[in-house]
């Protein structure tokens, strides 16, 4: 691929590699923008869901990490965003990732029917 790559005038081919050169090394900060602005988001949906539930950040501190409204919220969050089981163990306080997919999975599999409605999530075809 060293020689003959590129289809078109010599011009065309420095602009290319002049662009490429100039594009280097941007993707690490790109990945971190896009991850901040996904975070912001996250962020933004738990603070709607919350106020849904009628629930504050302090009380998300304050209640035990199985504490059934808050696997709640983390099915909401998942089922409408792309959180992931990391991020939803940190900001919900939740525990680990693994107990965060398994207790979700579980609740999702045996939801409350009032915090589902609350949240407006769809039931479980499957359960």
């Amino acid at each position: 691929m060293s020689t003959g790559w590129v289809i078109g005038t010599t011009g065309f081919a420095k602009e290319t590699i002049e662009a490429q050169v100039d594009a280097r090394g941007q993707g690490r900060r790109m990945t971190n923008a896009t991850r901040v602005a996904q975070e912001a988001v996250w962020h933004e949906t738990l603070e709607k869901l919350l106020r849904t539930l009628s629930r504050t950040a302090d009380e998300l501190k304050a209640a035990g990490k199985s504490a059934g409204w808050k696997l709640a919220l983390a099915a909401a969050l998942k089922a409408r965003t792309t959180a992931t089981n990391r991020w939803l163990g940190t900001a919900l306080r939740l525990g680990n990732l693994h107990k965060v997919s398994r207790k979700v999975a579980a609740w999702t599999r045996a939801p409350d029917a009032a915090l589902s409605k609350k949240l407006d999530l769809t039931p479980n075809p499957r359960a």
